[in-house]
């Protein structure tokens, strides 16, 4: 069974959701409620079963869960209106206050709940006398596919197509300016600061970066830039192709990070199925604190007198930004394994250099 202190600290947000008249303080109490839930799945986890999980990995896991529910259930509301055509979601105001109370109670509580995590040991030891998760068997390694192979494009092909990218993007940085465009400003030269990170990366810390890995991560920034001129406003799906790229981006840059430290670390342990389904719910997260950065952002411009540099279009643009961060996320939970092999084995590498 679970520890004692594990279920008091469960049961105070679950008696506030109760409790709670309405307004702020049941959406957050709700929202404490579903990361309490994510603790029990976590503990369960780690003291049950061959994951294995630090006190930052606990904690990281409790507030990926709650962002990522937050925005699954967005998702179902949002289909539930459009086919059975209820009002769960009237507007989009209500569910950004829903993404930012999720946010606020997922930080929250897993600052709240590293308490616990830090004494997980003794915890374990006496749920579970005799059994020793050290015993347990570490997932192979996967064999090595290049993604430059697949595609077809040599290493100074790619360095030609990412150097016309580069100047494309500083071409609309120039545009933003002679125009006063902040939003095509900002935009140009973040993807172009994007886009010299693989090469800071292989530079200074030896992490090999396949050419054709390069190319997917500059593309996906050179969709986004893109957009900014007009695109976004123009082509429909625009906003739909920028999303499921740049979602594959962070979800791949998530998965290498978690599979690298599973490997180097001895204290985590994360099951090849179940680290795909953290990655699905890890890009879920980032666009639902991605769509609280653009409302935060939206509200900021309009305080100081300035155009959105981040701009929402309402509540079909948000949840359809989520479905497609979840198309992004199922690609690289699908094939990751395989094609991200060689970061993997050099981000480990560097780990064990530190």
């Amino acid at each position: 069974m679970l520890p004692w202190e594990v279920l008091a600290l469960v049961t105070f947000p679950l008696a506030g959701r109760v409790l709670a008249s309405g307004g702020m303080t049941q959406l957050l109490a709700s929202h404490v409620a579903i990361a309490a839930l994510a603790l029990i799945v976590a503990v369960e986890l780690h003291v049950f079963t061959p994951v294995r999980m630090t006190d930052w990995f606990a904690v990281a896991f409790v507030i990926v869960t709650t962002l990522a529910t937050a925005g699954l259930w967005a998702v179902v509301q949002w289909v539930s209106d459009v086919i059975l055509g209820t009002q769960l979601i009237p507007n989009l105001r209500i569910l950004m206050i829903h993404f930012t109370g999720a946010t606020i109670a997922g930080f929250g509580a897993g600052i709240l709940f590293t308490y616990y995590f830090r004494r997980t040991s003794t915890v374990h030891h006496r749920c579970c006398p005799g059994f020793d998760l050290r015993d347990q068997p570490v997932a192979p390694a996967y064999p090595s596919v290049k993604f430059r192979d697949r595609i077809g494009i040599s290493k100074q092909r790619e360095h030609q197509v990412v150097r016309i990218l580069q100047l494309s993007l500083a071409g609309f940085f120039v545009i933003g300016l002679s125009q006063g465009d902040l939003s095509v400003i900002v935009n140009s030269s973040l993807a172009f600061f994007v886009t010299q990170l693989p090469a800071v990366l292989e530079r200074d810390y030896h992490l090999s970066m396949d050419s054709g890995l390069v190319l997917w991560i500059t593309a996906a920034v050179f969709v986004h830039a893109v957009g900014a001129l007009g695109p976004y406003q123009t082509v429909w799906w625009w906003d739909n192709v920028a999303h499921a790229l740049s979602a594959s981006v962070v979800a791949a840059v998530g998965y290498t990070t978690v599979r690298a430290v599973s490997i180097y670390s001895s204290e985590v342990s994360i099951p090849p199925r179940l680290l795909a389904i953290f990655v699905l719910l890890f890009v879920v997260a980032a666009g639902v604190f991605w769509e609280v950065i653009e409302f935060l952002a939206g509200h900021l411009a309009i305080l100081v007198g300035f155009d959105g540099v981040l701009i929402q279009y309402g509540v079909t643009d948000t949840v359809l930004d989520i479905v497609f961060d979840i198309i992004g996320g199922l690609i690289v939970a699908t094939w990751g394994a395989a094609y991200l092999s060689v970061p993997i084995r050099d981000l480990t590498d560097w780990l064990d250099r530190q």
